[in-house]
């Protein structure tokens, strides 16, 4: 008989090795951890089945700009380039079903890649007021900027800290902000451009250096 490994411990597992061993035990086959042969790695939260507050947020950021984008394009269907709606009823209509799906994208993008500047005390509150000068014509560009103005000095003096919550709550209202103004090709160029820089990102990060 042979040993498959995976009992509790390292420890564990080496004290169970030697006494087997001890007893007349002529090989072990050591085999990888079953999170490790799935493709896991076996000391993530999702080895163990568990919800993360990173799976929390994804979610979140994913229903919360839906619901934004759902809110715009219901008071403004007559935009140009906005969701079009079907001849004789209100409903939206595939082109703008897709267009609001496309925003509420936009919307959980743009709040993950201006937590990807939270990295020095004033980044993304700088790429926040730079990004969203352009949009001040609407509510959720002025907000994004008037109140990253304001918390601007005491997060370059470390007296506050934006945090992951607060960074993404201003990349949410760029996005919605980009969103007012956009239909859906102009939606979709701006989601293409999200995707890339979350992918530069994840690129040149320290773990994916090694």
């Amino acid at each position: 008989m042979r040993t498959y490994a995976g009992h509790s411990s390292a420890a564990g597992s080496n004290e169970l090795y030697r006494k087997n061993l001890a007893k007349g035990q002529t090989g072990l086959s050591v085999a990888f951890d079953l999170p490790t042969q799935t493709g896991y790695d076996p000391d993530s939260a999702l080895a163990r089945g568990e919800v993360t507050t990173g799976a929390v947020k994804i979610v979140g950021l994913g229903l919360t700009g839906l619901l934004g984008v759902a809110l715009v394009d219901s008071r403004a269907p007559g935009r140009p380039g906005g969701p079009g709606r079907l001849r004789g009823s209100g409903r939206p209509g595939a082109a703008g079903v897709l267009s609001s799906l496309v925003g509420g994208a936009v919307v959980a993008g743009a709040a993950n890649a201006v937590n990807l500047f939270d990295l020095r005390p004033g980044r993304a509150l700088k790429v926040t007021v730079a990004a969203g000068l352009p949009l001040v014509g609407g509510v959720a560009g002025a907000t994004a900027v008037g109140s990253s103005l304001g918390v601007v000095d005491d997060d370059l003096r470390a007296a506050s800290m934006l945090g992951d919550t607060g960074a993404n709550a201003a990349g949410a209202l760029l996005g919605l902000a980009l969103v007012e103004r956009t239909g859906l090709v102009g939606r979709a160029a701006a989601l293409v451009g999200l995707a890339a820089l979350t992918l530069a990102s994840a690129a040149s990060s320290p773990r994916c250096r090694r």
